[in-house]
């Protein structure tokens, strides 16, 4: 399997674990931007952009603060030659 396959089924794993409280969303995208240095592992974790239509303020919060959690707890990448940065939308799907 891919790592991509792998990374994208640890996410729908720990997604799955975390209920949100929102009557007005039903969707959102967090995009997170890191850096993976030489030996595979993620460095300056933060949030690059929130696309969350009809969002409340504390609702976006929430959201930010999983995708974080999300990216900080996958495997790390495999050791690459020299640093690089990445951009990784975490989407969520919002059951009402």
């Amino acid at each position: 399997m891919k790592f991509k396959q792998l990374f994208l089924i640890f996410i729908a794993l720990i997604i799955s674990k975390f209920s949100f409280a929102n009557d007005h969303a039903d969707s959102a995208i967090v995009v997170v931007s890191f850096i993976v240095n030489k030996e595979g592992q993620k460095e300056k974790i933060k949030i690059h952009n929130v696309v969350c239509a009809n969002c409340e303020d504390s609702f976006k919060e929430q959201i930010k603060e999983e995708a974080l959690n999300v990216i900080k707890n996958s495997p790390d990448y495999l050791p690459q030659k020299k640093k690089k940065k990445y951009l990784q939308p975490v989407k969520f799907k919002i059951k009402k």
